[in-house]
């Protein structure tokens, strides 16, 4: 498993912190965290490339909810939720 950094756990925390099993807006993830967004995103791309996040991306009616590269929502996997447990 690869290993992943402070950032990645306040993510996966905030993630888990809005909704457990379900998803989350990714806009409110960011603002939890006040991520400027090109970190948010390298994380986020970097979380789903572990397998820790999924992500859905595409249009929504209330265009302000979605971050500009087309993520917005986000799910724990249960890799993900498993570091949540460990803490």
């Amino acid at each position: 498993m690869d290993a992943i950094d402070e950032i990645d756990k306040k993510i996966l925390e905030a993630i888990n912190d809005r909704a457990h099993k379900e998803w989350v807006f990714s806009v409110n993830v960011k603002s939890a965290l006040k991520l400027e967004k090109k970190v948010l995103l390298d994380h986020l791309i970097r979380l789903k490339e572990l397998g820790y996040i999924n992500t859905q991306s595409g249009s929504y009616t209330e265009g302000h909810l979605i971050l500009k590269n087309g993520l917005n929502q986000l799910q724990l996997t249960d890799l993900g939720r498993s570091v949540q447990r460990k803490k």
